[in-house]
């Protein structure tokens, strides 16, 4: 049997209140996934700012883009 074929059929089986909880787990994860390459992002420079001594002019530019992106 297809997965979609299988996916239809248990769908099918659930309640409505399943229905709903399965929707808004897909949501959730939707929006983890949406999200993720900007966390991905702030980790990087999380790292780059507690792992080593930078320059104060290198701190400042990061900032500032970091501050632009979060802008956009």
């Amino acid at each position: 049997m297809k997965t979609r074929q299988m996916l239809k059929r248990k769908a099918a089986q659930l309640t409505d209140a399943e229905v709903r909880e399965v929707l808004e787990y897909i949501s959730i994860m939707e929006s983890m996934r949406a999200q993720a390459p900007r966390l991905n992002q702030l980790h990087r420079m999380r790292e780059i700012f507690s792992g080593e001594k930078v320059t104060k002019s290198l701190q400042t530019s990061m900032s500032n883009i970091a501050g632009q992106r979060a802008g956009s």
